[in-house]
């Protein structure tokens, strides 16, 4: 059974009608900041709850607009897709990672590093996010480059907490 342990994290927004320019944009490497579901109350607040979470892989799909009155195709998972939409044969793409144990009460979000080349996704898991700092998102917001693109910084401005040993799983 799926648990998500994070809020859900647009990756890629992209406009096949657009510029090709716009497309490498988009696809350009970044650093994500997956916070962790309970470290944050309805309102936003940022909460300590002391839960421990498992994290053991990135599920990542897609949804497409084709226009006209068509629903949107989406390969998400059933309980992410959003209503109305058309699924498609095609199902989420998931890569393992982990696992880690996350302790809420000292980590705020896990932080990965994504690369693609256009065809395949790498995920480059970095550090946690302490919650005792401010936030990677924070700290690395988009900003418009000299053509009006968003332009993030790579490198996250803030010091990262090692990931804890991986769980071994008894046999």
């Amino acid at each position: 059974k799926l648990t998500p342990a994070s809020e859900l994290v647009e990756v890629f927004a992209l406009d096949f009608a657009g510029p090709q320019a716009s497309l490498a944009n988009a696809l350009r490497e970044r650093d994500l900041s997956f916070k962790l579901l309970s470290s944050t109350k309805g309102d936003g607040a940022e909460e300590s709850s002391g839960q421990v979470l498992r994290c053991n892989a990135v599920v990542w799909w897609f949804e497409a607009d084709v226009g006209g009155d068509a629903p949107i195709l989406s390969s998400a998972p059933i309980h992410f897709r959003p209503p109305g939409t058309g699924t498609t044969h095609w199902v989420q793409a998931v890569a393992g990672l982990g696992p880690w144990m996350l302790d809420t009460q000292e980590t705020r979000a896990v932080c990965i590093r994504l690369r693609t080349d256009g065809v395949h996704l790498t995920w480059m898991p970095r550090g946690l996010e302490p919650l005792t700092t401010p936030s990677l998102l924070t700290n690395a917001e988009e900003r418009k480059d000299t053509q009006g693109h968003a332009a993030c910084s790579p490198q996250p401005r803030l010091q990262l907490l090692p990931l804890p040993e991986v769980a071994q799983a008894p046999y």
